[in-house]
């Protein structure tokens, strides 16, 4: 079956892997040969090869696997199955870590000392050889482990080591971007199909490099907006800016962020996550706090759909990011007090309002409330926040120059500089109006909407059409006592049709 896998979360396992001071990694030697099939099994698994592999000539012979094969659909789920139940039965110190840690036949662990370090070392490889599987290419940036691994001759003996995706140089315990290979772009013809091929090589999957790497998105938006064909020849405008963006983002792939997110870590985490959004784009970053150090651990981003919000409802949208972002974070990371932080006034006053908002408005503020009911929101000056940088993208020159995005603001160590703001609500709707809606109508009517179930007892009704031709007569009979021009005979379509709008904007309110 062609379901996703039943694999942990990458983001999770990599977000903890620079957790700790000692870090380490190992794979399954020949993971998926490792597992057997059942006799009964094997027959599925049939393929034809030569009697004499070395002359072609010979005839065919039907063949069986009697192990897993590589490549099958269904392999990485029987592999990850078959661990699991080997960890789940066979439980020791370490067994969690290693279930938490596993992505297909990769693992990836972090430690706070080498002792924990080094008895990981000899716990797993003694737990997996039960299972008939081999811990082999261990790598490390803790020298005595080396020097263990090379004795047992399973050492990984390069100096960059890849880890899901990622490049670790285990000698600095520095982190870098896998550099993307592109054809000459001189000698391709470009296309929104091209771009996207090209902009799909970039992974990035901690966000570090999103104020970049968001401009390829913005560029995709852009040829959407313009109705272009998959196919279609770009123009020479557009495939220049196209290299541009593509140079940044190689100059970027060379980046060296440190693995350990601090040198040493205090017992009070923090974690802080900043919300915000342009015309262009929308997300949120979050940061770890450990004393007088800071560190970006985490981006996400959208660009704006093509049917355009407000900033208003993009700000709030950004704090939804924000806010999903902190629960998938603190799944990882424990223990970490959590702050969240916008420029948006209006945002954080809709948060804290117990007034009626719109349906847009209200049903994000309900799931943000609901998922940061435990932390504190707080106002954040829009020239400190680093998410602006990410709404709306930079070259790689300046990106390479910012402090504010890999650290984030300066007064983040320090409470007693953190911006202060009142709430005040008297002023937080007046741009939630959409572009092109007369604003002459009252604020208030269009913020706090009782509905028509205030007035009219739907359960006396018996049926719908009964109930819109009521609602049509009483709006006829308001309209007839405000205006001379008075509505006689029977009821028109648009009449009908004002009633049921009533009664649908009734349910979305309530």
């Amino acid at each position: 079956m062609t379901t996703p896998p039943n694999l942990n979360d990458l983001v999770g396992i990599l977000l903890r892997f620079r957790l700790h001071q000692f870090a380490v990694t190992t794979d399954i030697e020949k993971a998926f040969l490792n597992v057997g099939l059942e006799t009964q099994d094997r027959d599925v698994t049939r393929f034809f090869w030569f009697d004499t592999p070395t002359d072609p000539s010979t005839p065919l012979s039907t063949y069986r696997f009697k192990s897993v094969l590589f490549g099958a659909t269904s392999s990485p789920f029987i592999l990850n199955s078959v661990l699991q139940k080997h960890l789940r039965e066979n439980r020791c110190e370490y067994t969690d870590t290693l279930k938490n840690d596993l992505y297909v036949d990769n693992i990836l662990s972090s430690f706070p000392t080498e002792s924990a370090l080094l008895k990981y070392f000899d716990t797993s490889r003694d737990l997996f050889t039960r299972a008939g599987f081999n811990l082999r290419s261990w790598a490390s940036n803790s020298q005595l482990l080396r020097d263990r691994a090379n004795s047992h001759s399973v050492l990984d003996k390069d100096e960059l080591i890849k880890v899901l995706g990622l490049r670790w140089n285990t000698c600095n315990d520095t982190l870098t971007f896998a550099k993307p290979e592109y054809t000459d772009i001189e000698d391709t013809r470009m296309t929104k199909r091209e771009i996207l091929r090209q902009s799909s090589k970039v992974y990035d999957p901690l966000g570090l490099i999103g104020p970049v790497t968001v401009r390829s998105k913005m560029l995709m938006q852009t040829l959407w907006e313009k109705g272009l064909n998959w196919d279609e020849p770009l123009t020479s405008e557009i495939t220049t800016e196209w290299k541009c963006v593509l140079q940044d983002i190689n100059e970027c792939s060379h980046l060296k962020i440190n693995r350990p997110y601090f040198k040493e870590k205090s017992d009070n985490v923090e974690l802080h996550v900043f919300t915000d959004a342009s015309l262009k784009a929308y997300g949120a970053c979050a940061y770890l706090v450990s004393g007088k150090e800071t560190v970006l651990i985490m981006s996400k981003n959208r660009v704006t759909p093509l049917k355009q919000l407000t900033i208003p409802k993009l700000e709030l949208s950004a704090a939804l990011i924000g806010a999903r972002l902190v629960k998938h974070l603190k799944s990882h990371l424990e223990d970490t007090s959590v702050t969240l932080w916008s420029d948006s006034q209006i945002t954080l006053s809709w948060l804290t309002t117990e007034k009626q908002l719109p349906v847009f408005v209200s049903n994000r503020v309900k799931e943000i409330n609901e998922i940061t009911q435990e932390y504190t929101w707080k106002y954040c000056p829009t020239y400190s926040n680093p998410e602006d940088i990410l709404s709306r993208g930079v070259t790689a020159t300046k990106f390479l120059e910012l402090d504010l995005w890999m650290k984030g603001p300066e007064w983040l160590t320090d409470k007693s500089n953190w911006p202060q703001w009142k709430n005040k609500e008297s002023h937080i709707l007046s741009t939630t109006i959409e572009q092109g809606q007369s604003t002459s109508e009252p604020q208030q009517k269009i913020r706090f909407y009782e509905g028509i179930s205030k007035i009219m007892d739907i359960q006396r009704y018996s049926s719908y059409q009964k109930l819109l031709r009521i609602t049509a007569y009483m709006y006829r009979f308001i309209n007839n006592c405000r205006n001379n021009d008075k509505l006689t005979g029977n009821l028109s379509v648009n009449e009908i049709q004002t009633a049921s709008t009533s009664w649908i904007r009734d349910s979305q309110l309530r």
